[in-house]
């Protein structure tokens, strides 16, 4: 199984377990799979989805947009 870590400033802040066919919800909204409590973190602002053997991150429309090492 698979692990989601939340990273800020190299320090792991959570660690989710996902398993195939799987969907994590990230948001600042209590109930998501993992919660940011940032302002700049929508309610719902993505979702992580396990297809086959790749993770697929798929934003939620947030209003700032959600980004992987960097690349939006």
């Amino acid at each position: 199984m698979a692990v989601i870590s939340l990273m800020y400033q190299d320090k792991r802040l959570d660690s989710v377990p996902i398993g195939m066919g799987d969907s994590l919800f990230i948001g600042r909204q209590p109930g998501q799979d993992i919660v940011i409590d940032n302002l700049a973190v929508s309610f719902h602002h993505a979702k992580v989805e396990a297809v086959g053997d790749e993770f697929l991150l798929i934003d939620l429309k947030s209003e700032n947009g959600t980004f992987v090492n960097g690349r939006r």
